[in-house]
């Protein structure tokens, strides 16, 4: 697990690299306090005798559920509205379980969280900076109960 967890944060990062060259930000951006913490999550799921759909995976996509392929997601929150991420869920199958990994690249607990500034140049943010462990106290509860976990740090009109 040491080994793959290694290989799969070296992975993460260049996919970060990418997301900057998509953006115009520059490479590394991430690097350092935005990237300082990995987080890896296994979860099992047995088989389920009443499933509703083939397709382990799904996204949320106008208020629906959609069957996809299994392909790797990455979760991560806008920049100012230029990149956002899906909802997304694993269901079960009656036959067969499933087991997924997944690999999650925080930032450290105190670093300051902001849009980023090549991004807003010509606008204004529609956040203002946070401290990251603030954002995190309240992104569960705003997710449970279907709040854009965002929505409470949004810059008023």
């Amino acid at each position: 697990m040491g080994n793959y967890s290694v290989e799969v944060r070296k992975l993460g990062l260049c996919l970060l690299d990418l997301i900057c060259e998509g953006l115009g930000l520059e490479t590394g951006f991430f690097d350092g306090e935005l990237s300082q913490v990995q987080l890896m999550a296994a979860n099992y799921y047995p088989p389920c005798p009443e499933p509703k759909q083939v397709h382990g995976l799904q996204v949320l996509k106008d208020d629906q559920w959609l069957a996809v392929e299994p392909v790797p997601m990455m979760h991560l929150w806008s920049i100012n509205g230029n990149l956002s991420s899906v909802d997304h869920r694993v269901v079960t199958d009656s036959k067969v379980s499933r087991t997924t990994v997944a690999s999650f690249i925080h930032p450290s607990s105190t670093c300051h969280i902001e849009p980023a500034k090549a991004l807003v140049k010509d606008s204004c943010p529609l956040h203002p900076a946070f401290i990251y462990k603030d954002f995190i106290s309240t992104y569960i509860q705003d997710t449970l109960e279907r709040v854009p976990p965002l929505d409470r740090y949004k810059l008023q009109p």
